[in-house]
């Protein structure tokens, strides 16, 4: 019997190079958001800008997907439109300039020898290519995927009373497992969850933390399971992570909110937080805990 998705999938090499594209096709978009929204100073006071450009790109475009999937009609069509025109965007960009999307990468020359760092960039590739590898985690495969596959067919989410998991626990979570499946590749749910890592080491590397908390923090076993997993909560919590650092780790002024850059900075937060709820309904909590600080913070400032 051949897998539910089948028909989206393309030759497996092809499978796995799609996706990378795509995901480069996020980080052109991320670069381009924050430049059009003009929040780059925001990102820049907690980490290094290009960073955070998949996690701004994934964000933003879900805000704009999640709604179409719920209300729209033949919204499938419009989910293959962005996935290919994301696709064939960033072929483009690269054959331009290929310079950008290498900043991502963590390789420094000065700490070719460092034993931590050669450690952490072992552990690091290994968790690449861990996200690289055919999808077998039977939760993604029973209704990640499933969910996806319904969203490229009829352009909604499922609604089948037998079916609970697909009807009532899916979310924007499965918006980019489509986008994956609609260019062929299984893998970009997965390849997705690592990248959110990257988000996480442009915060340590602002602060310049040492190597040896870079290798505490990636090599914990449960990051293995959700880099293996379509499971969205690795991404959602690399950006609650984000969102922890705006509010922790910059600085509110007062004086800012008169040309509205702190007030910027808060609705960026907000997007955060709720996006992480909706993704999964678990980070709720969390995001509760979050907001009130934000808010608490921002208390004298009114």
């Amino acid at each position: 019997m051949q897998p539910i998705y089948h028909s989206f999938l393309t030759v497996p090499i092809l499978s796995l190079i799609n996706g990378l594209i795509l995901l480069a096709g996020f980080f052109y978009l991320g670069e381009f958001l924050q430049k059009k929204l003009k929040i780059e100073k925001i990102v820049i006071e907690v980490s290094e800008k290009p960073f955070q450009n998949i996690l701004i790109s994934v964000i933003f475009s879900l805000i704009i997907l999640y709604p179409i999937c719920l209300y729209a009609q033949n919204s499938q069509i419009i989910l293959k439109v962005f996935s290919f025109s994301l696709y064939f965007f960033d072929i483009l960009k690269i054959i331009l300039n290929i310079k950008p999307i290498l900043k991502i990468f963590f390789f420094n020359t000065k700490v070719i020898f460092d034993v931590n760092y050669l450690l952490f960039i072992v552990i690091f590739l290994g968790l690449a290519l861990l996200s690289f590898a055919p999808v077998t985690n039977a939760d993604s495969l029973d209704y990640h995927l499933y969910t996806a596959k319904h969203l490229l067919e009829y352009g909604s989410f499922p609604t089948y009373l037998t079916n609970f998991h697909s009807t009532y626990v899916s979310g924007p979570g499965e918006i980019m497992i489509a986008l994956g499946l609609a260019i062929g590749s299984e893998q970009f749910g997965s390849i997705l969850q690592c990248a959110g890592l990257i988000s996480i080491l442009g915060i340590l590397k602002k602060y310049k933390a040492p190597y040896i908390f870079y290798i505490i923090l990636f090599s914990s076993p449960v990051i293995i399971f959700f880099v293996s997993s379509l499971k969205p909560q690795l991404f959602t919590i690399c950006s609650s992570v984000f969102a922890f650092s705006l509010i922790f780790l910059s600085k509110f002024n007062k004086k800012s909110f008169l040309n509205n850059y702190e007030t910027k900075k808060i609705i960026l937060i907000l997007i955060i937080l709720f996006s992480s709820i909706l993704i999964k309904f678990s980070f709720i909590l969390s995001a509760f805990l979050l907001s009130f600080f934000l808010i608490l913070k921002n208390y004298k400032l009114k």
